[in-house]
């Protein structure tokens, strides 16, 4: 199932070409340079033997490198816990509670074995469907980090159908499965997804107005930031036409408050799962 939507995406990779998949302040990238990162990974991971199953820590971000790996990793049908640079920190011990058998890097482009086993009894229900996985970690702030473990073959089917091409700012994490359902999403629409350096006010609303985003997936933490900044008002929004928030609770205050600042914009609300821990 997951190879054959993995070719669905690849197609329309192809039929995208030059247009631009990735944008931030100083670079962008086409759909055509992100297909040769999934080519170039996927032969990496067969040159060095990641057989369907295996479980990879992949420390990635929105970036040609880190999407390639992810999506290449997919198409091996490999269990994938992922480590944004906010979480760096905690690698060590994703990779325990995770059971991570190797670690790929996809800033600098290595791939190192790790001393785990893959042993996971959630793990092994892929296994018998032949179906890749993701695992996201909490912060763990309230002790050991606990993963949730989802099947990717079914997050990626959910965009089998295309939907609208709507340029969308990537305010929520790599390793996070908002952040996974934007970038997927986007990748599935031919869509430009631009890319934040910051993630203040200011700096958000900046990147609206000069790239005419359309779509904003973030917190009810961040609106209230936003709606207290002012900064939503001294910038040209009126690209602006859906926010989507999800991961915590919002309030009815805080929607009544949006309904005055953002008139013309809908506001959706995204429902987010299995956890694994020691």
């Amino acid at each position: 199932m997951v190879e054959r939507m993995l070719d669905i995406l690849a197609a329309r990779f192809a039929y995208a070409g030059d247009s631009t998949a990735l944008a931030n302040d100083d670079t962008s990238f086409s759909y055509n340079r992100l297909s040769a990162s999934i080519e170039t990974w996927a032969m990496r991971l067969a040159s060095a033997g990641i057989e369907p199953g295996t479980v990879v820590l992949l420390r990635g971000d929105f970036t040609p490198d880190g999407i390639g790996a992810l999506l290449a990793l997919l198409g091996r049908s490999a269990i994938i816990i992922l480590v944004a640079p906010s979480s760096f920190e905690k690698q060590a011990e994703f990779a325990r509670v995770g059971r991570a058998q190797v670690c790929i890097d996809s800033f600098d482009r290595t791939i190192t074995a790790l001393a785990y086993d893959g042993d996971q009894a959630l793990y092994d229900e892929l296994r018998k469907a032949a179906d890749p996985g993701i695992v996201l970690f909490s912060s763990g702030s309230s002790g050991t980090s606990k993963g949730t473990v989802h099947n990717a073959a079914r997050l990626l089917e959910k965009f089998r159908e295309p939907g609208k091409n709507l340029r969308t700012l990537a305010f929520l994490l790599f390793d996070h499965i908002a952040g996974l359902d934007t970038l997927f999403y986007s990748l599935a629409n031919t869509s430009t997804l631009i890319l934040p350096k910051s993630r203040t006010p200011e700096d958000i609303c900046r990147l609206l107005s000069e790239y005419k985003v359309e779509v904003l997936p973030t917190s009810p933490s961040f609106i209230n930031l936003l709606l207290l900044s002012g900064a939503y008002a001294r910038h040209d929004l009126s690209s602006l036409k859906i926010i989507t928030y999800g991961s915590e609770m919002m309030s009815q205050a805080t929607l009544d408050r949006c309904a005055v600042a953002f008139p013309d914009i809908r506001m959706l609300q995204k429902l987010s799962l299995i956890h694994i821990s020691e």
